[in-house]
């Protein structure tokens, strides 16, 4: 699609591999002051560090399963859109290993991710709740503290396994 009013040159475009590099930057961006990151990486820089990995492990898997388009604006990108076909979530366990590598990075970027919402269920004597559906990330949260309450159920037919973990909140 291409719109041209007042000398304005702007394209819907289905984004090339190539430039897969500047869409994970404008979507870093885009998400930077979104309150679930903000909420997820409180501490400025992790999140400046951690939201490009987050977008590249998204836009690599539409890359593969979906469609990308983005706004070109005289040839620069100016927006992006990430679509996933119909039964595209949740992620395969195929599509979740070629996610890890850019998952990791983002641990590695913000390595205390979970650590300041532990103390603070902590100091408020609450308990932690979560879902996996990577069975070898279990041994990593067991550490953290959490307790496997389900291992491998499917919450809808045919889907994939889930192990659901609670940690107790820890005395200060």
């Amino acid at each position: 699609m291409v719109i041209k009013e007042a000398g304005v040159d702007l394209r819907v475009i289905e984004l090339p591999g190539d430039r897969l590099p500047e869409a994970v930057g404008i979507l870093a961006r885009s998400f930077y002051a979104n309150p679930n990151f903000i909420d997820l990486f409180p501490d400025e820089e992790a999140r400046v560090r951690a939201l490009p990995h987050v977008q590249r492990a998204c836009l690599r898997d539409a890359l593969g399963v979906g469609r990308i388009y983005a706004a070109s604006l005289g040839g620069q990108l100016v927006g992006v859109a990430a679509w996933l076909p119909p039964g595209g979530f949740p992620l395969s366990p195929q599509r979740q290993l070629r996610a890890a590598p850019d998952l990791a990075r983002v641990l590695a970027a913000a390595p205390r991710l979970l650590e300041p919402v532990l103390a603070r269920a902590d100091e408020a004597g609450q308990p932690c709740y979560l879902e996996t559906m990577t069975e070898r990330n279990v041994a990593w949260y067991l550490r953290l503290g959490f307790e496997v309450r389900s291992a491998g159920i499917s919450f809808a037919p045919g889907g994939p396994p889930n192990w659901t973990m609670l940690r107790r909140p820890r005395p200060r």
